[in-house]
This record gives structure tokens, C-alpha cells and sequence, in this order.
């Protein structure tokens, strides 16, 4: 049984967070400082209490972790907008993998073990049901710079290094912008949702995410973890399934192909994946969709929403 602290966590090493500021940082953060109060995130925004990094010139000497007894570190910062790495490649690239791969050839020096966040979008989708073994083939820049970061971390790093694929997360949080919330807000508006039927992944719940983070940075392991709900799901199933428990019209959901976006670069298809690495760790079992959905419609968004949107 592992050692529990006052809060009922198991205790863990002093980590610093990278990304900080951003969604899935900010959630590691507030869980490892109930775990290890002595645990620090790391981010670019003043006045968030955090400490001060910018990846795309890494230097982690300002940051005195030894001082600080930080042991371990996960790295979740970057640039996450997949228009904006086609947009501005250099930009993106400068901070995605140069940055990145320096700030963990940097921890390493110090003596903290890293963890290193990337995606399903190393693949390139034809087949989906990646385990962690199969080749990466990306299809736009943020797949290609998410694949050079995981091949150059390695070799930096000597192979001391783990990489945590992560799929699409959210939360049931209303005014959240993540996935489910995002189609609930358009349809208690009265809008349109327009959701591939021929676009594939295994979303998880932030919670879900950040235990299973946390169990593998207890873990000490090394190489390629894939971290998601073991369900292939369709954008246009989420949407349906919504859109009926929120009491809403269903014809508001329009099921489209990928390809009608008519964006200016490729998205993958299928990138569902399979974690074979994870087996009989935390969290046991992943909260499915419909539990995600059955949350969401006895919370607040059963609201009228301003009188629009829902009809029971």
C-alpha cells in the first residue's frame, strides 16, 4: 500500500510542472502540491504564482530546483494550436521541439527525471488502434514537430526519459471550452454543431489524465505510454449523445466529413489508441463518455440557457 499524505493522496516526488499556465499543467499543479507541497509549476504568465520559464530559451539555473528538492518534472508546456503550428512553423517548431528537448537535456543534468507530454497526432490515422509500438507517420506540423520532439528526446536524454501520448482531454466544466462543453454551449444556445462522423479518438476526462500522470511519475518508467479512455469514439457520437441528454434537437447536429472544415492542412482521421503500458495502474478504470454526459445534464447546463436550446 502505498504512503498517504493528510489530503488521502499517495505521497509523490517534489515535481515541477512545465506549462503551468495552460489546461492540463494547471490541473497537474493543483493535485501534486496537495500530494508534495513542495512540488512548483513553471510557466510564462505573471501573476499566477508560478515560476518564470520561457521554452523557446530555455534556462532552468534561475528556477533553483536542487534548492527547491525538485526530483522529477512533467513537461506539458508548448504550442498546442494546430492552425497556428502550420502558420508560423518556425515559430512553433522553435518552442515544440528545439525548446523542449533543451529544457529536459537541461533537467536531466540536474538530476530530475522527466516527463515529456505528446499526442495521437504522431500518427497519421488510416488504421487507428496505435499501440505504443507502432511507427508515427504525422500528417500536418504539429504531428511532425510532436514526433521530432519525442525522437530527439530520446537521444538527448539517453533514453532516461518517458513520453506520455495523450488524445483529446475535457471536462464537464460549463465555460470550460473543452470538447463536451464546447458542443453544450452551441446547442443550449441555439446554434449548430457541425461534428465529423469520420473523425475518431479516445477522449479522456482531465481527472482520469492527471491520475494516470501521476501513477506513471510515481512509476520511474522510461520509454513510450499511451494515456487515454480505452473507448473509439466519433466527434458526430459525442455530439448525438449530447445533444439527446441535454433535452436538445437533434437535427442541431450536423454531421460533416473532416475534409469539409476546408482547412488548409490535413487532420487524421483515426487516431485511437490502444495503452498496453498502463495496465493495472491508476486510474483503474476510465470515466466513460456517458458518465462525462450524464454529469453534465444533472449540472447546470440544464439550465435554460437563456430560454433557447432545450426542449424538455
Amino acid at each position: 500500500m502505498p504512503v498517504m499524505n493528510e489530503h488521502g493522496l499517495p505521497l509523490m516526488p517534489a515535481t515541477a510542472v512545465f506549462g503551468a499556465d495552460g489546461y492540463i499543467g494547471r490541473n497537474l499543479v493543483r493535485i501534486l502540491r496537495q500530494a508534495n507541497p513542495d512540488s512548483v509549476g513553471v510557466g510564462r504568465r505573471s501573476g499566477t504564482g508560478h515560476l518564470f520559464l520561457d521554452l523557446a530559451r530555455p534556462d532552468t539555473g534561475p528556477l533553483n530546483l536542487k534548492s527547491r528538492g525538485i526530483t522529477h518534472a512533467v513537461i506539458a508546456a508548448g504550442i498546442t494550436n494546430v492552425a497556428l503550428c502550420e502558420r508560423e512553423p518556425e515559430r512553433s517548431r522553435t518552442v515544440n521541439v528545439l525548446g523542449t528537448v533543451e529544457l529536459a537535456r537541461q533537467l536531466q543534468l540536474d538530476g530530475v527525471r522527466v516527463i515529456a507530454l505528446s499526442s495521437d497526432y504522431v500518427f497519421d490515422g488510416r488504421t487507428g488502434g496505435y499501440d505504443e509500438n507502432a511507427p508515427v507517420n504525422p500528417l500536418n506540423g504539429y504531428g511532425r514537430q510532436k514526433a521530432e520532439m519525442e525522437e530527439n528526446l530520446f537521444g538527448a536524454c539517453g533514453g532516461d526519459v518517458l513520453v506520455v501520448r495523450l488524445s483529446k482531454v475535457f471536462d464537464t466544466i460549463r465555460g470550460s471550452g473543452t470538447l463536451l462543453d464546447e458542443m453544450a454551449e452551441k446547442l443550449l444556445g441555439g446554434g449548430i454543431v457541425r461534428a465529423a462522423f469520420d473523425q475518431f479518438f479516445c477522449p479522456a476526462l482531465i481527472d482520469d489524465v492527471v491520475c494516470g500522470v501521476l501513477s506513471l511519475l510515481a512509476s520511474e518508467r522510461t520509454g513510450v505510454v499511451h494515456l487515454c479512455s480505452p473507448v473509439r469514439v466519433s466527434r458526430l457520437q459525442l455530439a448525438g449523445k449530447l445533444a439527446s441528454s441535454l433535452g436538445c434537437d437533434p437535427g442541431r447536429v450536423q454531421g460533416i466529413s473532416l475534409h469539409e472544415l476546408g482547412e488548409d492542412f490535413v487532420r487524421p482521421l483515426d487516431t485511437s489508441m490502444l495503452c498496453t503500458r498502463i495496465a493495472g495502474m491508476p486510474p483503474e478504470r476510465f470515466t466513460s463518455v456517458d458518465d462525462c454526459i450524464a454529469r453534465m445534464n444533472s449540472s447546470n447546463y440544464r439550465e435554460d440557457h437563456n430560454g433557447m436550446g432545450v426542449t424538455g
